[in-house]
């Protein structure tokens, strides 16, 4: 429900009362909510900024119930109250006009909001996926869903491994071409830039680019721009989670990072940075990370973004001192994918307990060596599980382990039902890691590091148990304690199908985070909003299914 205003002067009490019925509205309660906001109306000296916006809500609750004459007039009402309600104001917009006004019957309707998504280091194998380009499809299919018309730009350069999109891919998207004399900053910007002009959309979300989101950002300066980060990506240049590993191989957390401290970064790129990989490597190269003026352009696009997305509350602590919005915006997952008698309770049957890892095991930081270690003391316990992890060859590993090979998108859901306990033991500061939400989909237990986003993510004791990364000891025992206790398991993976249907999936996190976001989209601050673009940013408010 669009909403606006509600940082005006007025008396608290009401405030807090318009607050909640907007809050049963959102949650599908709209009769409540209805009534609720007509006796608010009927209390004396309500601020003209409230009377608007409960005049506006019940517009939209008429609206959805098909009254729109009723609806027309609320809105001309919340008008009368507050010209300047911009809620209203955009709602108005969006109701069909009525028989007989301007432009009457035959008049066409006011297009959906159209959203260009910006990729630059974007790939989508159906054989695999990294979560972060898993997070962009999913965006780009929740706001699609919800009625914005959504076009997504990548990147497509096989000298530099990106672009890599095999069909069927479910999201429009148009692939601009680079070969590696043209892979160059300048190059780079200016096609984008093109691109996008051609769709004119009235927002733009910079995504998968990692250092290189700057420069994208400034590419796009016009048109509302939604940074989204989905690790700690221009935190830390040198591998986007602020780990660093020791000369002996062990992982440690890095208490800085590059919005703060960028000398310290910049001697740790000296020091370290051959020893990236190839990829990251590419990108700073290209991004220029090092360059006097990097950290400059990189303040101005996040002060300049409409909205900057960060995935955990560690992420936004660090970016809120340099930015002006900063919202934690989680990614969901397709309840599609996940039904609800997918998440039923594992029956009892002869075969082994499974604890099933879904991530790349060959990267130390994921923890499958922790995990492998925490299942070698346990196998000295009990001999009643198996060890399931995705990843490598396909086979048999030793007596309690085995690895599936890279399994597709559509395929995960399965391997999540038939497992017993989901185990995430990552290392290091992930920001949101989906194969929990996944594992919680699918109504297990999920056993996982007490770190980065995880420890936001996953609710010890409620939805699964935390633990401390890196200790085997520890996680072994977390495990025999869960297998040892089927109702404990049955219970805890009923909170996290519970968690999922309230918070996790995508139409939650649309109707949570993305509409409101929407709703407040206005003219671009100095930028080159014609007036059609104007008003057609306005027509977000009431597109978005409630």
């Amino acid at each position: 429900m669009a909403r606006r205003g509600e940082g005006a002067t007025g008396a608290r009490r009401h405030w807090k009362q318009y607050r909640r019925l907007s809050k049963l509205a959102e949650t599908g309660d709209r009769a409540r909510a209805e009534a609720g906001l007509r006796q608010l109306l009927a209390q004396p000296l309500l601020p003209k900024q409230l009377i608007a916006l409960c005049h506006n809500d019940l517009a939209v609750v008429a609206a959805l119930r098909g009254a729109e004459s009723e609806s027309r007039q609320h809105l001309e009402s919340a008008l009368s109250a507050d010209p300047e309600c911009q809620a209203a104001l955009a709602n108005r917009e969006r109701l069909p006009q009525p028989a007989g006004a301007e432009g009457g019957a035959n008049a066409s309707p006011p297009r959906p909001p159209r959203v260009a998504i910006v990729s630059l280091l974007f790939n989508w194998q159906l054989s695999s996926a990294g979560g972060g380009c898993v997070h962009t499809l999913g965006v780009g299919e929740a706001l699609a869903g919800a009625g914005c018309e959504v076009k997504h730009f990548y990147a497509r350069c096989p000298e530099a491994a990106v672009g890599r999109v095999e069909a069927p891919y479910p999201l429009a998207g148009e692939a601009i071409d680079f070969d590696r004399g043209s892979w160059r900053r300048d190059i780079i910007t200016h096609r984008f830039r093109a691109a996008v002009e051609r769709f004119a959309p009235d927002l733009v979300i910079v995504t998968d680019a990692w250092s290189f989101k700057p420069h994208l950002a400034e590419a796009m300066q016009g048109w509302p721009i939604w940074l989204r980060f989905d690790s700690q990506e221009c935190l830390c240049p040198l591998n986007n989670c602020r780990f660093l590993v020791d000369s002996d191989g062990l992982v440690r957390q890095c208490p800085y990072h590059q919005l703060a401290r960028p000398e310290v970064c910049r001697e740790c790129l000296d020091r370290r940075g051959q020893a990236s990989g190839p990829f990251h490597r590419m990108e700073r190269e290209l991004s220029g990370v090092t360059d006097p003026g990097y950290m400059e352009v990189l303040q101005r696009s996040l002060e300049a973004a409409r909205a900057v997305l960060v995935v955990n509350p560690l992420v936004k602590e660090m970016i809120s001192p340099c930015a002006g919005e900063v919202h934690v915006v989680p990614p969901g997952v397709d309840a599609g994918r996940f039904p609800p008698e997918l998440a039923a309770p594992r029956e009892m049957r002869k075969r082994p307990y499974t604890i099933f890892m879904a991530g790349v095991v060959e990267e130390p930081f994921k923890g499958f060596n922790v995990l492998h270690h925490a299942c070698q003391m346990l196998w000295q316990r009990r001999r009643d599980f198996r060890l399931v992890a995705t990843g490598q060859a396909a086979g048999r590993v030793d007596e309690f382990t085995e690895f599936t090979g890279w399994i597709p998108q559509h395929r995960l859901p399965q391997y999540y039902s038939e497992a017993d306990i989901c185990v995430v033991p990552s290392l290091v500061q992930e920001g949101w890691p989906i194969v929990a939400v996944e594992g919680m989909a699918a109504g297990r237990p999920v056993v996982a590091s007490r770190i980065g986003g995880l420890q936001f993510l996953v609710r010890d004791g409620a939805t699964g148990l935390l633990s401390t990364p890196g200790d085997g000891a520890e996680l072994c025992a977390r495990l025999d304690d869960l297998l040892s206790d089927r109702e404990r398991r049955r219970a805890l993976g009923r909170g996290g199908r519970e968690w999922f249907e309230q918070e996790g999936s995508w139409e939650r996190v649309i109707l949570r985070y993305y509409r409101s976001l929407l709703t407040d989209l206005g003219p671009a601050a100095g930028g080159r909003d014609s007036s059609e673009r104007g008003r057609a940013q306005k027509q977000c408010a009431l597109t978005l299914d409630i």
